[in-house]
């Protein structure tokens, strides 16, 4: 299930990227994608669905990133399902911030190639890897550290605790 207004979004996007294409693939992958407003990101995805601030994407993003952070949350959630809730609410919250901070690169960067990859497919073009998050150049991966500080001693090993830190970003429209 899509949200109307995601399907409006992007319905309206035929130009050079092919979106119908991406709309039937998400409709074919039985992913729940809400349009929700979001605290400090466009997207997220959890274990029960992806959430997708179309507001800010149609603002801010051209298609090509859009196209791209949809692919990229859909990693994601193939991740989650793949490794399931337990293994990810374990991983998030290893006391030992350096190793969480490395798995939480690794599953960005993952997600970065599943999206380069699939965006490939349905375009026919290389997705421009200076338009990913780049978290193998040291400089960037530095940079990143901040996006999980705060989470950072919060999860403890708790699914409510997982659960509640994705409410907190996550404002109903």
């Amino acid at each position: 299930m899509i949200d109307e207004s995601l399907i409006e979004c992007l319905k309206d996007k035929h130009g050079m990227y092919d979106f119908n294409k991406l709309i039937e693939f998400m409709q074919q992958s039985n992913i729940v994608f809400k349009d929700r407003r979001i605290k400090n990101a466009v997207g997220i995805a959890t274990y029960d669905c992806i959430y997708l601030d179309s507001d800010t994407l149609n603002f801010i993003f051209p298609d090509l990133m859009i196209y791209f952070i949809i692919l990229h949350e859909m990693g994601h959630y193939k991740r989650l399902h793949k490794y399931g809730k337990e293994h990810f609410i374990k991983e998030l919250s290893n006391d030992d911030f350096d190793k969480l901070f490395e798995h939480v690169i690794g599953e960005e960067i993952l997600a970065d190639r599943y999206a380069s990859r699939i965006f490939y497919i349905f375009n026919k073009e290389v997705f421009p890897k200076f338009y990913t998050q780049c978290l193998d150049d040291p400089n960037k991966k530095a940079n990143y550290q901040y996006r999980i500080k705060w989470f950072f001693g919060k999860i403890q090993n708790k699914e409510e605790n997982y659960d509640n830190l994705f409410k907190e970003l996550i404002v109903e429209k």
